[in-house]
């Protein structure tokens, strides 16, 4: 069948092509958190969270491909976005009169022409009413 050296090489050749194959299948995933650890699962009305986006490829965090940048986007179309110069954060800032009760929060990366994305989903709390009763003397 095959000599000692023939099997010794079959092995050989078997571990290079594993390691291509590693090398040419990524498995990217993105992940996003919010940043403030104080607020983490909420923004209030009228506030803003801050939020990261990491791009994992088999498991691992990795730094953005050159040729690459995060694109934010939210499900409430009344925040305002800004990204920070890399794009790897963002701050979302959420108007005083919002009355959603959630927001997510996505950041998508496309990699070799294919678009990666990942989502948190945080609760949206209001603005607390404060309420001020004054008596003044009538007579």
């Amino acid at each position: 069948m095959f000599d000692r050296e023939e099997v010794r090489l079959l092995k050989s050749i078997l571990r290079v092509l594993e390691d291509i194959d590693r090398n040419l299948n990524h498995h990217y995933v993105v992940h996003v958190t919010q940043e403030n650890s104080m607020a983490i699962g909420n923004i209030q009305a009228g506030t803003s969270g801050s939020f990261l986006a990491v791009l994992d490829d088999n498991g691992s965090a990795i730094a953005l491909p050159s040729d690459s940048t995060f694109v934010w986007t939210a499900s409430d179309a009344s925040v305002t976005i800004t990204p920070s110069s890399d794009s790897t954060t963002a701050v979302v800032a959420v108007p005083a009169g919002d009355a959603g009760t959630s927001i997510t929060v996505t950041a998508t990366v496309t990699v070799n022409g294919t678009a990666y994305a990942g989502s948190v989903t945080v609760a949206l709390t209001p603005i607390p009413q404060v309420f001020t009763v004054v008596v003044t003397q009538t007579a």
